[in-house]
């Protein structure tokens, strides 16, 4: 195995040593032509249970079988009687008669008797039991179990009303158009109005950021939309609002597959990083750091909020019976206040200027010191309007960058002019800090320099590798299904049903290090997609800074580009999505961050590429390598022939450490 992968760092540096010094285009292809590969080796795992919080889409009646009215019903029924007791006798009841001779005397001949009870008891049927049933279903129309009379009226038809029209504008169109931002956020203390009735807080200065972007002036042209925790996802896709700061943790299964809407969304880098951590009483909050439930920790109870990742961690730690669910932040301190509960699981930003805040620092309560989950605070927008989810996260990048560069609020530059800029590539991101401040300037002004954390700050040469936090990304049998329609187009189908089940991988040269990682994430993507066969891949080398890369990007003749930079115009202007960086290097005023670079319009594939850099982190926090992908879980976020995707990526590449290392 070691002589094997040697060998093939060796080719890989053959990749890289292979580019000439002119323009042009090096296809290196490692594949033998007459080469098979086995698509239906995927080890078919048990159903898992099926997910209590999925949400099953129906229509509301349905049009070809409208419902019976019951005026109609009514009459209907009553024609029904009346033809009954209108219709002729049965011929079996009539006499039958011979004549005898010319003799106008008639003998008279009986039919069987037998014949005659049975028309008897025919007729009594139709002419008392079905004026009793009549009576009877009029008794139970008319009066009710508490003696209310009904009054029949026309009842409104139950067929489906049409759905409401969604304008399908472009949402930058739509907020330049209504001059007002629609900003989802939860409704509490750092959201409250001042004596001036100026919406303030740290969320609303977020808000205003983008507003100061899109709208001009202060960025005071938004209005603050009530978000309900567990269900942000359905307001977004309602278009009550154009985007939401409501602490709203970015998962890799919400990103492609959100539980409760069976949608995927945008989320922009983050604009705080948490976890969850442990309020009460010391010693059970110790007891719900150490997962203990025996002796002194029997009587824990720990409450957390519905529908986030929080009840999702706990609920795999604790049995049911450990822990209630809340609805909002304020219940559970209710919750805890009236003994429903005597630990609250939460993260820090909630906490900050609450009521727990205060019980904390009078000693009453504790905040444990251990973070259990890694919680990335993002924006969050829908993912079919890409345009709107760049300039949401250029406007928190530009806060982050502002800071960095010594760039601070600056009235005098805020721009109040009323002519806006339609174009997304020429907005000018740097209103939002002229207007609102940078990053700094806000988190200090609304919670102070003590309470940020060294996640939260400026990163100045410390690692930087963080891995989104994946969810629940095994899913139900629906998942399965969805997925698979889901997948039935765009380049997850190509690769894999193109000739000779081959990657094209872009790499773009630069110098060692982020060459032969990169080429080493091309073979990590081909295992992911071809079932552990990490040779399923073409190359083609371009030069840095070489336009021709992204125009092969954009033609469809390579799939990735992997070492491409992450910018501003290669985002925004053209369209580009970039996956989570595998490399940072320091410049003299900058960062570089290398990534894939996909097309923006295919955002399953992007997911998928974005979905296996991410693997190869969490493998390194999991403690997976090589030797124990199977470690890694398996996952329905792409349908029954992906299940395997991320042990594949780990069986290939390993962790993190083991790429950049080795």
């Amino acid at each position: 195995m070691r002589a094997r992968r040697q060998s093939e760092r060796g080719r890989r540096r053959d990749v890289i040593s292979g580019q000439s010094a002119s323009n042009t285009i090096i296809a290196l292809s490692p594949v033998d032509e007459g080469r098979t590969y086995n698509n239906d080796e995927a080890v078919s795992q048990p159903s898992p249970p099926p997910n209590e919080r999925e949400t099953q889409h129906q229509n509301v009646g349905n049009s070809e079988n409208p419902p019976i009215r019951l005026s109609g019903m009514v009459r209907r029924f009553s024609s029904m009687v009346l033809g009954t007791t209108a219709s002729p006798v049965d011929p079996l009841s009539v006499t039958a008669v011979t004549l005898v001779d010319d003799i106008e005397v008639i003998e008279a001949e009986r039919i069987n008797s037998t014949r005659t009870n049975k028309s008897k008891l025919l007729i009594f049927a139709v002419l008392f039991l079905v004026p009793v049933t009549a009576f009877a279903v009029l008794g139970v129309l008319f009066f009710t179990s508490n003696n209310e009379v009904i009054v029949f009226e026309e009842m409104p038809s139950m067929s489906p009303s049409n759905a409401p029209t969604l304008d399908g504008r472009p949402t930058l169109v739509r907020v330049q158009e209504r001059k007002k931002l629609l900003c989802g956020a939860r409704k509490n203390r750092k959201l409250d109005l001042n004596k001036t009735d100026q919406q303030e807080g740290f969320l609303c200065d977020l808000c205003r950021a983008v507003a100061a972007i899109v709208i001009g002036g202060r960025g005071d042209n938004f209005e603050e939309v009530e978000i309900i925790d567990f269900k942000w996802a359905g307001q977004l896709i309602s278009r009550k609002v154009d985007v939401v700061f409501a602490g709203v943790t970015h998962t890799l299964q919400r990103e492609i597959r959100e539980p409760m809407t069976g949608s995927g969304f945008s989320f922009s880098t983050p604009y705080f990083y948490d976890g969850l951590r442990f309020v009460g009483n010391r010693i059970v909050v110790i007891c719900a750091e150490k997962k203990r439930r025996y002796a002194e920790c029997e009587l824990l109870s720990i409450c957390v909020l519905q529908g986030t990742t929080h009840s999702d961690f706990i609920s795999a730690i604790f049995p049911s019976n450990f822990y209630r669910i809340g609805f909002s932040f304020e219940e559970m301190i209710a919750m805890m206040f009236n003994d429903t509960c005597n630990v609250i699981g939460v993260e820090e930003f909630s906490i900050f200027d609450s009521e727990l805040e205060k019980l904390i620092k009078s000693g009453e309560y504790v905040l444990g010191n251990k973070s259990l989950t890694k919680e990335p605070l993002s924006a969050v927008t829908r993912n079919e309007d890409r345009e709107w989810s760049d300039i949401v996260t250029w406007a928190i990048r530009a806060l982050i960058q502002g800071e960095m560069n010594g760039l601070m609020r600056n009235p005098q530059l805020c721009n109040n002019d009323t002519i806006l800029e339609s174009n997304s590539t020429r907005l000018n991101y740097d209103q939002s800090v002229y207007c609102v401040g940078n990053y700094g300037e806000i988190f200090n002004r609304r919670f102070g320099e003590n309470k940020r954390s060294s996640m939260n700050t400026i990163n100045k040469g410390s690692p930087m590798i963080y891995s989104t936090p994946l969810g629940n990304i095994f899913g139900t049998k629906n998942d399965f299904q969805v997925m698979e329609e889901v997948i039935d187009g765009g380049v997850l189908k190509l690769v894999k049903s193109r000739k000779g089940d081959v990657l094209r991988c872009g790499v773009v040269v630069s110098f060692d290090d982020v060459n032969i990682t990169s080429v080493d994430y091309c073979h990590v993507l081909a295992a992911a997609l071809f079932n552990g066969d990490f040779e399923a891949v073409e190359f083609l080398t371009f030069r840095e800074n070489d336009d021709i890369a992204y125009e092969s990007l954009s033609h469809g003749i390579i799939d990735a580009l992997a070492g491409a930079v992450v910018n501003f115009e290669g985002d925004v202007d053209r369209g580009f999505s970039y996956s989570t960086p595998y490399y940072y290097r320091d410049k003299e005023s900058s960062v570089d961050c290398y990534a894939f670079a996909t097309r923006g319009d295919d955002t399953l594939f992007s997911s998928f590429l974005n979905a296996m850099v991410i693997t190869t982190i969490h493998a390194q926090e999991i403690g997976a390598t090589r030797k124990t992908s199977t470690r890694m879980p398996l996952t329905s976020l792409f349908g029954n022939k992906f299940l395997w995707a991320m042990r594949d990526a780990v069986s290939y590449g390993g962790s993190y450490d083991e790429i950049y290392i080795n």
